[in-house]
């Protein structure tokens, strides 16, 4: 394990797309949302329509049952369902994820392996991030396959977010 810091000054054009819209995706999008990226810049994708217009009116972030509207956009998706709801989501999420989409997992007990099943083309991160991120104070452990990763995320959330890697 290292500590991840990128002293170069690049900006990246990142949008997320969050599968998901539970306590953990609400502390990512407090700890990320005018710090990281514009409201404009983060969708979320949950089943529960209360759910979704909650996280709209407190964040403004486009918040929508099911992720059709945003799928394409993002460049970052965070699937961040219950384990019990993930063979459903991936089922719906196969083949219909950009190439150049990273795919960040923060599902328990999800393996890399299984997602690079689904997504073999995808670059995928394993993370365990803690609900203190919302504060700016939070760190995340991720783990990555051995695609092309795109390290804009490693960067931009270094500059934010203590970031520990291993690999």
């Amino acid at each position: 394990m290292y500590d991840v810091n990128f002293s170069e000054e690049q900006n990246y054009d990142v949008s997320v797309g969050f599968i998901g819209g539970g306590a953990l995706t609400e502390s990512v999008i407090k700890g990320i949302r005018g710090n990281f990226l514009p409201s404009s810049d983060i969708f979320v994708s949950d089943h529960k329509q209360k759910r979704c217009k909650e996280l709209s009116n407190r964040y403004r972030v486009k918040a929508t049952v099911g992720f059709e509207d945003f799928i394409e956009k993002v460049n970052l998706l965070i699937i961040a369902v219950k384990p019990k709801d993930i063979v459903a989501t991936l089922s719906e999420l196969k083949e219909k994820v950009n190439l150049n989409t990273t795919i960040l997992s923060v599902v328990a007990g999800l393996k890399i392996e299984v997602l690079e099943k689904i997504f073999p083309r995808n670059a995928i991160v394993r993370a365990m991030p803690n609900v203190a991120l919302s504060v700016g104070e939070g760190m995340t452990a991720y783990a990555m396959n051995k695609k092309n990763f795109t390290k804009f995320i490693c960067r931009q959330f270094a500059d934010k977010f203590p970031t520990y890697l291993t690999t």
